[in-house]
């Protein structure tokens, strides 16, 4: 049975199947991707400390069916997501059901990554993937990519984000800050992914999953304003803030406007008239 729906929910809890892979070659840090039947992934990242980082997405894909007694899913891993470092990968395959918290495993142990199956790769993958700098906020937000280019050749690379086309060149074992701005809905959930090729070849795939939170927020003192008295707001900017917020009132809406970029937050009031005039 599967119950999960949402993109890195409790998918281990349900029949599904659990992929893991040493990408870097150290058999110490790796990415784990699980599936359930109905095609949701859990994914995430574990570095050489146990350090685990959730917000790594894989891009994978998956798709599941019963049959009699039976499940079985099939699963699809961009390799350019996994930056692998060359020399092949380390691989291992477990298989749990709801019943059985114990699974099967095929290449290797359970988070053991010194015991999996080594295994080559198609292509090449000159492109590392060194830091990333990302918002949760909403609102037209900048997103950077550390990259270095790994190989002593010249690297010419094509790609996008989100479908802005981008260009690229490395020197030999060059470094570069990729600065780019995403467009994110507060409240929506939003799929950003950066792509690029080496010719026809795809080396580098980052994706982020996110539900962006509000970058502005604004709560009045009082909902309750006596006449000919100042409206009074608690206004938080949830980012280091470079502009000012600009706010404007408009008495016969009964309602104040706030904005900070292209984050607007409209607060409504009442007006009474005051006992002591």
């Amino acid at each position: 049975m599967s119950n999960v729906t949402e993109h890195d929910g409790d998918v281990f809890a349900d029949d599904c199947l659990d992929l893991f892979i040493d990408a870097s070659g150290q058999r110490k840090d790796f990415y784990q991707i699980i599936a359930n039947t109905r095609g949701v992934i859990f994914d995430r990242y574990r570095d050489e400390l146990g350090r685990t980082r959730k917000s790594w997405d894989s891009g994978a894909t998956a798709a599941g069916s019963y049959k009699g007694n039976s499940f079985y899913i099939e699963m699809g891993v961009p390799l350019a997501a996994l930056a692998p470092q060359g020399g092949g990968i380390g691989l291992a395959i477990a298989c749990y059901t709801r019943w059985n918290l114990f699974g099967d495993s095929v290449f290797g142990k359970y988070h053991q990554p010194e015991t999996w199956t080594r295994f080559d790769i198609p292509g090449s993958y000159p492109l590392s993937l060194i830091a990333t700098r990302t918002s949760s906020f909403g609102g037209r937000q900048p997103y950077e990519f550390d990259l270095k280019n790994r190989t002593e050749a010249r690297l010419e690379l094509t790609g996008d984000i989100n479908g802005q086309a981008l260009q690229l060149a490395f020197e030999p074992g060059e470094s570069q800050t990729l600065k780019v701005f995403v467009q994110q809905q507060t409240g929506k959930a939003v799929e950003n992914r950066l792509r690029l090729f080496a010719g026809e070849h795809e080396v580098l795939r980052y994706t982020r999953r996110l539900t962006p939170k509000p970058l502005l927020t604004v709560v009045p003192v009082s909902d309750i304003v006596y006449h000919d008295e100042p409206v009074r707001l608690r206004i938080n900017v949830h980012e280091p803030q470079t502009i000012p917020v600009t706010v404007e009132f408009c008495q016969e809406q009964k309602q104040a406007s706030c904005t900070y970029k292209d984050a607007t937050v409209i607060v409504p009031f009442e007006t009474i008239p005051s006992p002591w005039r």
